[in-house]
């Protein structure tokens, strides 16, 4: 893939970012409450991510490293967009181990599940925020200490989805969970 390996390369993947900046309107999300269940309304041009890590092929050598090095740095960056995303665009994120479907056993695979304001948001993090900067720099410092011949699996999904296709419910759930932190009252 050609468009991969730069910053900015996410948005030349998708088609609608060729003609259009996809902004997020910044409003204020509608909340309507009914007992223990919240309905939120979207918001123009959320912007979702995926990001993926599967160690489970890798080598002792590979593997270690992975652990000691890369994945701490990421865990703070995860922990960061949980905690104080808000500051930066950041409406939620989860840092999640995959589990076995079967025995429900930890695999060696995880996922970041973020949403952002808006692809800009996102984007700006990526590019300049000091906790991607040291994700970024320890996974380059990684492969190329491993010569470039690793058996890691990284991936990023990305959505841009419009207001209108967004649904958000909510049933018993502590306040601080998902969007749920955003108050009615604060801008996006």
């Amino acid at each position: 893939m050609r468009e991969h390996g730069y910053w900015g390369s996410a948005r030349d993947r998708l088609p609608a970012a060729q003609n259009n900046p996809l902004r997020g309107t910044g409003k204020s999300r509608s909340r309507t409450a009914s007992g223990k269940r919240i309905v939120l309304s979207g918001s123009n041009n959320l912007c979702l991510i995926r990001s993926g890590q599967d160690w489970s092929a890798t080598r002792q050598e590979e593997r270690q490293k992975y652990l000691t090095e890369v994945e701490p740095v990421l865990h703070q960056g995860m922990d960061f967009l949980r905690d104080q995303g808000h500051t930066i665009g950041c409406l939620s994120c989860r840092y999640m181990q995959v589990l076995d479907p079967s025995s429900h056993a930890l695999t060696e695979k995880t996922f970041g599940l973020a949403h952002f304001a808006d692809m800009a948001a996102l984007e700006l993090w990526a590019k300049s925020h000091p906790t991607h900067v040291a994700i970024f720099g320890g996974f380059m410092r990684y492969v190329k200490e491993l010569n470039f011949n690793i058996a890691l699996r990284l991936w990023h999904e990305i959505v841009v989805v419009p207001e209108e296709a967004q649904y958000f419910e909510y049933v018993n759930c502590h306040p601080d969970t998902g969007l749920l932190r955003q108050d009615s009252g604060e801008s996006l």
